[in-house]
Parts: C-alpha cells; sequence; structure tokens
C-alpha cells in the first residue's frame, strides 16, 4: 500500500510506541506526540511536544497537524486516576476529560476536511476495557473512555461516504508504566487472578493491512477475554483474545489477521 503519513498521540511509550514502530516498519512516514518538550519518540519516527492538559496548547496542536496531510491519526494518549465519586477532585475530572475526550475532538476536527478532501483517511480512537465495562473508582476515566467511543461512532457516520474509517480498539490491563503506576504491583496481582489467560497484555499490536473498505464505527475490545462473561448493551457476543507474545511484528500481525481483528487501514 502507498506511504501514509500518521500521527500517533501518546507515542512515546506503552501502546502507544508499540503502533508507531509497526507503522514505521510498514514504511509509513510516521510522527508521535508527547508531553515533554524533550521527549524521545521511537526510532525513525519525527517528535512533536504537546501538553494536552494545556488547552492553549492542544489547540496550537491541532492547528499545526491540520496543515500535515495525515492520512492516519491515532488517539492514543491518555491519562488516569482512580478514587470514589464523592471525594473526586473536579481538577481531575476536567484534565482526564480534557487529555482523553476534548483533545481527540479537536484533532479529529483539524485533520478530518482534509482527509474529507483527499478521499482517504484513517481513524482510530484507542478507549478502553473501562468504556466498555467499568468498576469502582472509575467514575471519571470510564466516562471519558465512553464519551470517545460515542464521539467515535458519531463522527464515523459522518464521514464514511468520503472513505474516511473511524473505529475504536478497546485495550484490556496492557503492561504498560502507566497501568502499573496506576494498580501498583498487588492491584496487577490480583487482576491478574480474573483473567481467563492469566497474565496481562505485553503489547497491542496494529495491523496496518490489508484494507476493509467497510469497517467503521467499531470498537475492538482486546482484553485477553477478563469480560467474556459479560453481555455487550448490543446483545452481540464480540469479544476477542490479544495475542501476548514478544515475536516480531510481522507474527504478531499474521496472529492478529489470523482472529480476524483489522483496523481499516
Amino acid at each position: 500500500m502507498a506511504k501514509l503519513k500518521a500521527l500517533i498521540t501518546g507515542g512515546t511509550r506503552g501502546i502507544g510506541a508499540a503502533i508507531a514502530q509497526t507503522l514505521r516498519e510498514s514504511g509509513h512516514d510516521v510522527a508521535v506526540s508527547g508531553r515533554s518538550p524533550g521527549g524521545q519518540p521511537p526510532e525513525g519516527c519525527t517528535y512533536l511536544p504537546c501538553d494536552f492538559s494545556d488547552l492553549a496548547q492542544l489547540r496550537a496542536f491541532a492547528d499545526r497537524i491540520a496543515g500535515m496531510e495525515l492520512g492516519v491519526l491515532i488517539n492514543n494518549a491518555g491519562v488516569n486516576k482512580i478514587g470514589p465519586l464523592e471525594e473526586y477532585p473536579t481538577a481531575d475530572f476536567v484534565r482526564i476529560h480534557q487529555v482523553n475526550v476534548m483533545a481527540p475532538f479537536l484533532l479529529c476536527r483539524a485533520v478530518v476536511p482534509g482527509m474529507r478532501a483527499r478521499r482517504f483517511g484513517r481513524i482510530v480512537n484507542i478507549t478502553s476495557i473501562w468504556g466498555v465495562v467499568s468498576k469502582a473508582g472509575r467514575s471519571a476515566y470510564s466516562a471519558s473512555k465512553f464519551g470517545l467511543l460515542g464521539l467515535s461512532r458519531a463522527l464515523a457516520m459522518e464521514v464514511a461516504a468520503e472513505n474516511v474509517l473511524v473505529n475504536c480498539l478497546a485495550p484490556g490491563v496492557v503492561d504498560t508504566e502507566l497501568t502499573r503506576t496506576v494498580l501498583g504491583e498487588q492491584g496487577i496481582a490480583e487482576l491478574v487472578q480474573r483473567i481467563p489467560v492469566g497474565r496481562l497484555a505485553i503489547d497491542v499490536f496494529f495491523a496496518d493491512r490489508p484494507p476493509l473498505e467497510q469497517v467503521i464505527g467499531t470498537e475492538h475490545s482486546l482484553d485477553g477475554r477478563s469480560v467474556i462473561s459479560l453481555p455487550h448493551p448490543s446483545g452481540a457476543s464480540r469479544w476477542h483474545q490479544i495475542p501476548a507474545n514478544r515475536a516480531r511484528i510481522a507474527k504478531a500481525i499474521r496472529l492478529l489477521a489470523k482472529q480476524r481483528i483489522r483496523l481499516g487501514l
């Protein structure tokens, strides 16, 4: 497929870095964003600093990417803080929604006009399994991820006719720095006991081929089947198990393809 310009927000580590590396190794021109002015991108990627919790920076960043002629936008940057609703600081609730929902909204709004004009675009918003189900202490985070799913589905309906495909990826608990910071080692150990595959996901690999021209508005849940017993609101059973291994990218893509997980790139 043709070389594309791609942006992955929060692409210096964890899921974002894995996606960036995969797209870069597939031959695409990849930029990543991060909060630190001196952040280090994955090898071969361009680094664009922006603190999404600063609205002025976020708006300036949206204006900047509007002129980049992006073919792919991956809204991966996100923040979390656990706490009971009755004690939850309003400032933290606002910050989480600005990073997790407002930022994808502004960035999608910035790139969609160009994608529609070129009649090609692929947008993937990284939600969470906590945007499918939830648990105590996740009111702010779950609200933001449910909101991002709603945003994605509505946008998908608006732009599909111009070959701009919008989908979501809802990882379960992936072994990232954010996960370990939020849960701690004891929390991770307790969670692993409830995951049928008996481990956290190590990486989420992003399959960028082959193209599926009719996949829009979907949310792929990659959760190690940790919520398989819980019904989806639609009544449909569509849970998928992520392959957690450290094999080369090509092997991971083949495993994903075998399970028919596609994101329409």
